[in-house]
């Protein structure tokens, strides 16, 4: 946009910042390099003319964004060993996997376990059964010897997207009495939890 000024252009791009953030659009987009993706948007802005439409620029940036994590991805998978760059039978460069990766994979597909989703949350549905979804979640394990009580307890920017924290309270069927440990949790810190069998502790 070189009909702009240099002030022009970042009151303008720290506007659409704002509005990504607060719209969780990064979190809904699951881009997980924040700043990667709005290095891409400033480019596409700069390049960008008053006929532009600003859905076009994010879908641009977007695409941009994905090709860079793909490239990023299959470097790091090359540089352990699991991929390899080769040339396929349409004479174009291509990647493949290694035997290593092809064994990494078969263990991983081996090992998985089964995740289901309800209101957002992951977690093992061979260790948990689910019960009341309204405001609050009861995880009982298939034992039926403690249930995770889960409550949303909102959202908070971590300086690069957002993050959804949980009310958690651990309750022992066998403590003899009333009982429950609180903690409050993240999402991934959640995942965890419910991805957990703690009759094996």
């Amino acid at each position: 946009m070189s009909q702009w000024s240099a002030e022009e252009f970042d009151d303008i791009f720290s506007n659409i910042r704002k509005e990504l953030y607060k719209s969780d659009f990064f979190e809904m987009m699951k881009i997980e390099n924040v700043e990667m993706f709005l290095h891409f948007l400033a480019d596409e802005l700069e390049d960008a003319d008053d006929m532009d439409l600003l859905s076009d620029i994010l879908h641009q940036s977007l695409t941009k964004y994905n090709t860079w994590e793909v490239d990023q991805t299959l470097e790091s998978l090359s540089e352990k060993g699991l991929v390899r760059l080769v040339v396929n039978e349409e004479g174009r460069l291509a990647y493949e996997a290694t035997e290593e990766g092809v064994l990494v994979n078969e263990q991983l597909q081996t090992n998985a376990i089964q995740i289901d989703e309800i209101m957002d949350i992951n977690y093992s549905h061979e260790v948990y059964k689910v019960t009341g979804v309204d405001d609050s979640i009861r995880f009982i394990d298939y034992g039926d010897n403690y249930e995770i009580i889960v409550v949303p307890a909102g959202k908070q920017h971590d300086g690069e997207k957002m993050v959804q924290f949980y009310h958690t309270i651990f309750q022992d069927y066998h403590s003899g009495g009333p009982n429950g440990n609180y903690k409050l949790v993240d999402e991934i810190e959640l995942f965890e939890m419910l991805n957990t069998n703690y009759n094996q502790f």
